[in-house]
């Protein structure tokens, strides 16, 4: 949380000495980021993790670039190319093989 707070905070600084008029929009926008995109996510991920497996929980936290990506694709931000879609199935792939070698470890205890 501290890290988050510390990267907010310097690009607070510097964004005030670059561009020095602060709207009620814009601080708007940084409250709704900082609130909803930051603390409170990072709160129910933690608060979440407490009732799934460790090995669960980093295969959630992995697929956060490739839903990040899909989505952004999705609503037009980026466009499709050969790194993304490979970078998402490398992912994807080493979930499954971590997924299957989680099950067969729970199926032979």
């Amino acid at each position: 949380m501290t890290g988050v707070f510390t990267a907010g905070a310097l690009y607070a600084t510097l964004a005030l000495v670059i561009r020095p008029t602060l709207t009620v929009e814009i601080l708007a926008y940084l409250a709704y980021l900082a609130l909803a995109c930051s603390i409170i996510a990072i709160l129910l991920r933690v608060a979440g993790q407490r009732y799934i497996s460790a090995t669960t929980a980093s295969l959630i936290l992995l697929l956060e670039p490739v839903f990040a990506n899909l989505f952004s694709v999705l609503l037009g931000l980026e466009d499709i190319d050969l790194y993304k879609v490979t970078g998402g199935a490398l992912i994807l792939i080493s979930l499954y093989a971590t997924t299957l070698a989680e099950l067969k470890c729970r199926a032979t205890s």
